[in-house]
């Protein structure tokens, strides 16, 4: 793989050494060093976004990482930042003990929802998600090897723009909240004994939508996740569903397989 980094955060890096992070499905190139993360990705309202909430919006409302120098460069945006201390929720030594996790990332999903929205500049409501979705589509962005074989067959979605229609056509009241937009366990930190939340990354999608976008993709990555779908590693002991008894609500399927849909076209 050649990369070339603009001098500016070329001059930040000196001569640390990078090592390519290949977690996640994100069309990212995710570099890493001991103290820095640079994030490179194509042109996209997506990718401002997360410039937006993490230079401007969310710093002293959520633990997320410092924006040392943004660049473009070829259409590609170059974001140097720092590197969050903490462990991913992903690790095998955090899913090894589901119950502690599940309550963390309860506290978690309640410290975003508490955020006033009043001045977020993000709307990722319905119409504007479902617009983007279109766009997606139509520029040949969803990756249909990427979709859930399951997401397909019923209710006549049989591709992409199918499901679009159906999701115009199907759409939930909305409980609007401040949403990470893409809440899996990979882009949630916590401290090494997981009693707190030390960061969120992978901030493109956040901004107001309705808290079950958060709770969808929660639920959905603690089943993989669980299941050991990305690594292998299974915690055979654990349920996913015990994630609504520390958010202490009765989850609402239907708005659960809505939004577990929705990010198919994402």
């Amino acid at each position: 793989m050649s990369i070339v980094i603009p001098k500016k955060i070329r001059n930040h890096l000196r001569d640390q050494q990078f090592k390519l992070d290949e977690i996640g499905l994100s069309d990212s190139t995710i570099l890493m060093t001991e103290k820095f993360v640079l994030k490179i990705s194509p042109l996209s309202a997506e990718a401002d976004n997360e410039v937006t909430m993490l230079q401007e919006w969310l710093p002293g409302k959520l633990p997320v990482p410092k924006i040392i120098e943004v660049e473009h460069k070829n259409q590609q945006l170059f974001v140097l930042m720092e590197r969050l201390n903490g462990l991913s929720a992903a690790e095998p030594s955090v899913r090894q003990q589901p119950q502690q996790l599940m309550q963390a990332l309860a506290k978690a999903l309640k410290q975003l929802w508490d955020l006033d929205i009043n001045s977020c500049p993000s709307d990722q409501s319905l119409k504007n998600k479902l617009d983007q979705a279109r766009s997606n589509i139509r520029q040949n962005r969803v990756d249909i090897h990427q979709l859930e074989a399951k997401s397909f067959g019923l209710n006549g979605i049989t591709d992409p723009m199918a499901l679009l229609i159906w999701l115009e056509a199907n759409q939930p009241k909305e409980d609007l909240v401040f949403s990470h937009g893409d809440f899996c366990l990979p882009n949630v930190f916590f401290s090494h004994d997981v009693s707190r939340v030390s960061g969120y990354i992978d901030l493109g999608r956040a901004g107001i939508a309705d808290r079950y976008q958060d709770i969808a993709l929660a639920y959905r990555s603690l089943k993989h996740n669980f299941a050991g779908v990305y690594d292998d590693y299974q915690v055979a002991e654990a349920d996913a569903f015990e994630l609504f008894t520390y958010l202490e609500i009765t989850p609402d399927w239907d708005k659960i397989n809505y939004y577990r849909l929705l990010d198919e076209l994402f």
